[in-house]
C-alpha cells in the first residue's frame, strides 16, 4: 500500500506543476470532454481545496484514481471507469459551484449517475479472473 500511495502523491504533486494547458487538452482529447469540462476537472481535483468532513483541504491521493489520469493523459489502456472518472468529477465541481452544496453531499448525488468506485472495482474483480 505504501508504494501505491507514493505514486498517487508523486503524481498529484506532478500534475500540479505541470502546464495546465496541456494537461487540460490531453484529458479532452483522450476523454472526449470538452476542454471547459476537462479544465473544470483539473482543478477541482488538483488544485482547488473543498469542504471536506475534516475540513478544507485539497482531496487526498488516491491510487486507483491516479491510474485513471495516467491512462487518459498517455491515451493508453484507457478503460470505462476512467471516462466514468472525468464525468463524475466534472459533475460534481458543477453541483459544489451551482448550488453551493459541501463535498460529501456533491458527491453522493454524482455518485447517482457516475459511480466511479463501482466501476474501477468491477474493472479491478475482471482483472483477477
Amino acid at each position: 500500500m505504501r508504494m501505491t500511495l507514493e505514486y498517487s502523491v508523486e503524481q498529484k504533486q506532478q500534475l500540479r506543476n505541470s502546464n495546465i494547458d496541456i494537461i487540460v487538452e490531453k484529458l479532452a482529447k483522450n476523454g472526449g470532454i470538452s476542454l471547459k469540462a476537462a479544465r473544470k476537472v483539473y482543478l477541482h481535483v488538483f488544485i482547488e481545496e473543498h469542504d471536506l468532513e475534516d475540513g478544507i483541504r485539497r482531496f487526498d491521493p488516491s491510487y486507483d484514481i491516479a491510474q485513471s489520469f495516467q491512462r487518459l493523459l498517455d491515451d493508453k489502456n484507457i478503460q470505462k471507469h476512467d471516462l466514468i472518472l472525468l464525468h463524475h468529477e466534472w459533475l460534481e465541481a458543477g453541483i459544489i459551484k451551482r448550488y453551493g452544496y459541501k463535498y460529501r453531499i456533491a458527491y453522493d448525488i454524482t455518485e447517482r449517475k457516475y459511480n466511479y468506485g463501482v466501476a474501477a472495482d468491477e474493472w479491478k474483480e475482471r482483472g483477477k479472473k
